[in-house]
């Protein structure tokens, strides 16, 4: 039970580095209409910051649940599978 409680909790980050990325691109969006084009490069910078966490952390809840699902020898058996 305790992978996923992990990967609940890994979704949940995830989705507020969603939300995140999503105020700042809305705010970078504001500051092009302003004109005020360093900030909104750095507020879409951050943006991207908050997506690629959120990347991680939805790649991390799935690995979480896929270790639960193969009895956490998900990578051994790919390998074997592969190798």
């Amino acid at each position: 039970m305790a992978h996923f409680a992990d990967a609940a909790g890994l979704h949940k980050q995830a989705a507020d580095d969603h939300e995140a990325a999503a105020e700042l691109h809305l705010t970078a969006a504001g500051q092009h209409a302003q004109g005020m084009v360093e900030e909104a490069k750095a507020s879409a910078r951050a943006a991207m910051d908050f997506c690629k966490a959120a990347q991680v952390n939805s790649t991390a809840a799935c690995n979480c649940s896929a270790e639960r699902r193969d009895g956490g020898d998900r990578l051994g058996r790919h390998h074997r599978a592969v190798g």
